[in-house]
């Protein structure tokens, strides 16, 4: 049987008293009372904290954490507290099982996001994000990832049940922080850093693209099938290979009037402006032209607190990206005000606003 909402309930039992009674609740002990003679049973139950951690509200009812972790994932936003993150979507990044974000190198961050892989040639795949329980349908770049508090990764067809065919592609909910009870707490975020290459992305220089052009036109007098040019043909004249004389390089070719060096830049087949700028010792170091150390910065004010019937949190965002590629930047500000009124016990009022 099950209870009224105030606690009452009602129970036909057989004559046989050799029975027991057992009571349970979400959140309580169970508790097992051997009912006897007894006509009026009162039970009170004791409170079990721990077991509330094990349940999830999946929005048609709830059900065990144990039932649910193949489909429902939860990241506290606390792990990532000391990272600098341009948007939300790089904490998720490598933290959930069947979740794919493909990180952005622009200055902007974030990526894409797919949940269990890509489910249509044509159709969009992204997952729907949900904002303090609200469809969101702005912008990723508007939210700031500091005013998250956790966020849960719906990655079943369980979540379609909940947001209908929008949430084909998986659900992400969003839960920003709120306001507590008790005097105002403020928070500051300062951070800064610097982006640098990996790898070392350097060009050739000018040895090295001649070389190239060594190598690609050996490779091609190779293929031609018809004897071709003669071993050390293309080869700079100071690095021949073993066993091609200085004079043997020079008879590969008409050499009249020509210095070695015309002689190896015209075999190349080398634009004029490459010969004279070659010649003049003129270079072009496009890798500091266009890659450079980005400066990133970013600045989070927020205070929250409130009494029992008011509540409130409010943050400020200033955040200023460089990207390693020269002309990439990024700026944003970023606010949010999150109100909750209570009107009287059964009415309680409230927004969750946002400005980027």
């Amino acid at each position: 049987t099950v209870t009224d909402a105030n606690g009452y309930y009602i129970l036909n039992s057989p004559d046989n008293r050799n029975l027991v009674l057992e009571i349970s609740s979400v959140g309580y002990q169970t508790k097992r009372v051997n009912v006897g003679n007894q006509t009026e049973i009162n039970v009170i139950l004791e409170s079990e904290v721990t077991s509330l951690d094990q349940v999830v509200v999946i929005g048609y009812g709830t059900a065990k954490k144990k039932d649910l972790t193949g489909s429902i994932s939860h990241i506290d936003a606390k792990v990532f507290e000391n990272q600098s993150m341009a948007q939300f979507t790089n904490m998720l990044a490598g933290t959930t099982s069947g979740l794919q974000v493909t990180q952005g190198a622009s200055a902007s961050g974030g990526g894409s996001l797919l949940i269990r892989g890509r489910k249509s040639l044509s159709g969009g795949t992204s997952p729907l994000i949900v904002v303090d329980g609200a469809i969101f349908d702005g912008s990723i770049k508007d939210i700031n990832p500091n005013d998250i508090e956790n966020i849960d990764v719906m990655k079943d067809a369980s979540s379609a049940a909940v947001y209908g065919a929008s949430a084909a592609g998986g659900v992400i909910l969003v839960t920003t922080k709120k306001g507590n009870t008790g005097k105002p707490v403020i928070g500051v975020n300062s951070k800064v850093g610097i982006a640098t290459t990996t790898h070392d992305l350097k060009p050739f220089g000018p040895e090295d693209y001649f070389n190239m052009h060594r190598d690609f036109w050996t490779e091609v007098n190779s293929r031609s099938g018809s004897g071709g040019r003669p071993l050390g043909y293309y080869y700079n004249p100071n690095e021949l290979p073993a066993g091609v004389s200085l004079e043997q390089w020079r008879s590969m070719s008409n050499t009249s009037g020509l210095s070695d060096e015309d002689i190896w830049l015209s075999r190349l087949s080398a634009f004029p402006i490459e010969i004279e700028n070659y010649k003049a010792g003129k270079t072009t170091d496009f890798y500091n032209l266009v890659i450079r150390p980005a400066v990133q910065q970013d600045y989070s004010l927020s205070i929250g607190g409130g009494t029992k019937d008011v509540k409130y949190y409010m943050s400020v965002q200033y955040l200023n990206n460089k990207g390693i590629i020269k002309g990439d930047e990024f700026k944003a500000i970023r606010l949010r005000m999150n109100l909750d009124l209570r009107v009287t016990d059964w009415l309680h009022v409230g927004t969750n606003t946002q400005f980027g």
